[in-house]
């Protein structure tokens, strides 16, 4: 999963201006925030409930945590992009997104 949040296919397309514009829009609409909530909420939460399957035990806590990290790491370089930072950057967030889920694996079980 983390190859895919940092790989070349999700590099900005036409659909960004419409999802900026939608998560500007949510901040005064509560449905709307709701429902983008949801979405993004999808995937952190399959994160980490992959995260509970791979390494049993730990306080549910650090799942959250992890996931939560690791999606707003990739969140902000997709953000990045959209205003110009090259694509390539992604190389430099990998391996700290890697590291997040390595201290997972690394943290005792409860």
């Amino acid at each position: 999963m983390i190859g895919y949040l940092f790989g070349e296919q999700m590099t900005p397309g036409d659909e960004s201006a419409a999802i900026d514009a939608l998560l500007a829009a949510a901040r005064f609409d509560d449905t709307l925030r709701e429902r983008i909530h949801a979405v993004y909420a999808g995937p952190t939460r399959l994160l980490r409930d992959s995260l509970a399957d791979d390494h049993p035990g730990r306080p549910a806590a650090i799942y959250d945590d992890a996931a939560y990290q690791v999606m707003a790491l990739a969140y902000g370089h997709w953000s990045f992009m959209e205003i110009g930072f090259p694509a390539t950057m992604g190389a430099s967030a990998h391996p700290l997104a890697s590291a997040v889920l390595a201290d997972v694996a690394a943290s005792p079980p409860a």
